[in-house]
């Protein structure tokens, strides 16, 4: 039974991962529209948020039809995810490395109050830049630990389906026992 609560943990993780995603990329769109980003980042932000809905209710259905092959999406979209955190995660560091380097003043310009003291647009960018490394960290973080659950996920649907097992709790413990002696 133990090992059976396992293997359903991380089918519910990956469902709850896929949630997680779309309200993440949700908060980006809304925030690029907030700040009054240049359209061509709307507009990537938003074909990415379309991806990630995608991808979230292809891993429910790859879950609850046994179609293993369903995951791919949900990889590509962890993956981009752990891509671009990364990326934003490299730029926050250099912001607070060197306020005057190019990502600093791209803070200071788009993410601070025009009408303030130039020391508190300082202690403005220095404040995003620390929130956006912070933010960056967690996700790339976030996404490692998706990409590992959901190979595990996979790999779960991938024997279940291999065997013709349905997905009910009473067939799929002899998998997941196989599964996890591995």
């Amino acid at each position: 039974m133990g090992i059976m609560v396992c293997f359903m943990e991380k089918l519910i993780q990956t469902r709850a991962l896929a949630i997680a995603a779309v309200v993440m990329t949700t908060y980006n769109v809304y925030d690029a529209i907030r700040y009054r980003q240049p359209t061509v980042v709307i507009v990537l932000w938003s074909l990415f948020y379309v991806f990630v809905i995608l991808a979230g209710i292809f891993a429910w259905v790859a879950i609850s039809r046994n179609k293993p092959f369903l995951f791919f999406p949900i990889f590509c979209s962890m993956l981009l995810t752990l891509v671009l955190y990364s990326g934003l995660l490299v730029l926050a560091m250099i912001a607070l490395i060197s306020p005057d380097s190019f990502y600093g003043q791209y803070i200071t310009d788009n993410h601070t109050d025009r009408g303030a003291s130039d020391v508190s647009r300082s202690d403005e960018a220095y404040d995003y830049a620390i929130t956006s490394l912070i933010t960056s960290a967690v996700m790339v973080g976030i996404c490692i630990w998706g990409i590992f659950v959901n190979i595990k996920s996979y790999r779960a649907i991938r024997e279940r389906a291999s065997n013709g097992l349905p997905f009910e709790p009473e067939s799929t413990e002899q998998t997941v026992k196989d599964f996890h002696h591995r």
